[in-house]
């Protein structure tokens, strides 16, 4: 018997030698006839093509295709449950992504409370060498001020501007500038135009700044 794969199907051929004469043939040849399919990754031969193959024919499809199918089912089986279970390619991919939200954030600054809710959640990991809860004993991070790091960011990038890290705004375009934009940007969280979820909108809303016309108490 030989199979043959097409695709996603194993083809199954039975052998015959025709010899010399046998047919009137001047040579002796030999002749596949095709008995049956299943699927390239089968893990068992169903009755209906069972009762087509001798013994031996189920012997051979066993052990040359249908164990072997077993084999890789079980080797991903296990991959998976050990992927299901594995925090280590999880924090792999995290580190990635939180490389790229560093990259990205010199352009677009991230509010501080979701750098805290990622170091609360990774001081909860297990590790070796070290306790959970590690991270979030630091005082840096348990006593950081988001007003704070954005007034020492605004600082920092006057101190930038002031240097040079821009240059000088050409004769013309300046307002349409990505540095243009990214300031009237700041204007808003600071005035309160930017809409409702800008800086001063929420102190208002917490009553730390007072609210324009506001009687005072």
């Amino acid at each position: 018997m030989h199979i043959k794969i097409r695709g996603q199907r194993a083809m199954l051929y039975r052998s015959a030698w025709i010899k010399k004469g046998a047919e009137g043939n001047s040579h002796g040849f030999s002749r596949q006839t095709f008995v049956g399919s299943l699927p390239a990754d089968a893990l068992e031969i169903q009755d209906q093509l069972a009762a087509r193959l001798s013994n031996e024919e189920a012997s051979y499809v066993q052990t040359s295709l249908v164990q072997p199918a077993i084999v890789a089912y079980e080797r991903r089986l296990a991959q998976a449950e050990h992927s299901r279970r594995d925090p280590v390619w999880r924090l792999d991919e995290a580190t990635k992504l939180v490389r790229e939200a560093a990259s990205l954030s010199t352009d677009a600054v991230v509010p501080h409370g979701r750098i805290k809710v990622l170091t609360d959640v990774l001081a909860t990991v297990k590790s070796f060498g070290g306790t959970s809860g590690a991270l979030s004993q630091r005082p840096d991070l348990r006593d950081a001020d988001p007003l704070e790091d954005a007034l020492k960011s605004i600082r920092a990038a006057a101190r930038a501007v002031r240097d040079g890290h821009y240059g000088h705004a050409p004769v013309d375009g300046a307002r349409r500038s990505k540095i243009y934009e990214v300031w009237l940007e700041i204007s808003r969280e600071i005035d309160g135009t930017g809409g409702s979820d800008v800086l001063l909108r929420a102190l208002q809303s917490r009553g730390w700044v007072k609210a324009r016309g506001a009687v005072a108490r």
